[in-house]
């Protein structure tokens, strides 16, 4: 059963959380969480614990989005979700049995406009200003080899020159990572004024031929799947 709304209990109160899996095969655990403090003095680094949700309202989120989901009230169905990995609404005594050091807080970032990473599972380059020669190569090939904004590319246009962007400026707190990093040339990137333009964010897909449910619904169905091999690596070691 893919949507098990019908097991949500009325009189119970949930979490909602994801067992993924980065691309480099690291498991993680992630969810709906709420701000605690800073980690650190320049409060680039949150710390962050589970909240917990409106299970009804997460349920219609999934099933509108396509995105299968586990309902965990007790140790079996916790077994079977730890198995298949995804989304699920787990019950807030089997959370603290089960899952209690992942309810405390954590330290975390945030890497775009979404939601926040652990700390332990994000590299350390995104800490420095400059992006690498391999990271500024990897966004511009992302974006083509063209502005974003304006769409203008050195090929067609001597006067142009390329720069690699961060959208959140890392004076403000933006990490150099993929999710914060945009090219613009050098007249859109001059013409910034705020020079943190979120709307930005909104670009960094605007060229994938697929609606938002449709992009959703496949980032979370490949997040599973390197779950399901990283958690059958693990049984076989």
């Amino acid at each position: 059963m893919n949507y098990p709304k019908d097991k949500i209990q009325p009189d119970k109160e949930y979490y909602s959380m994801t067992f993924s899996a980065s691309e480099d095969g690291k498991i993680q655990l992630s969810g709906q969480t709420m701000w605690v403090d800073y980690a650190d003095m320049e409060r680039k680094v949150e710390r962050r614990q589970f909240s917990l949700v409106k299970p009804d309202r997460m349920a219609d989120f999934s099933i509108e989005f396509g995105l299968p989901f586990c309902v965990v009230n007790n140790v079996d169905d916790f077994a079977k979700w730890f198995v298949s990995g995804g989304h699920a609404l787990v019950e807030k005594d089997i959370a603290a049995r089960l899952l209690p050091f992942s309810l405390e807080p954590s330290s975390c970032v945030q890497l775009g406009n979404r939601g926040f990473s652990g700390i332990n599972i994000v590299p350390k380059a995104i800490f420095k200003k400059a992006p690498s020669p391999n990271k500024r190569m990897d966004i511009l090939k992302r974006d083509k080899f063209r502005c974003k904004v304006c769409g203008r590319r050195p090929d067609n246009y001597v006067d142009i020159e390329l720069n690699v962007h961060h959208i959140r400026p890392f004076s403000k707190g933006g990490f150099t990572h993929e999710e914060n990093l945009i090219t613009l040339c050098d007249t859109c990137h001059n013409g910034l004024n705020p020079h943190y333009e979120w709307s930005l964010y909104d670009l960094l897909n605007d060229d994938i031929d697929v609606d938002v449910k449709t992009r959703e619904q496949q980032q979370y169905l490949h997040e599973v799947k390197r779950y399901r091999e990283a958690r059958k690596q693990s049984f076989e070691d």
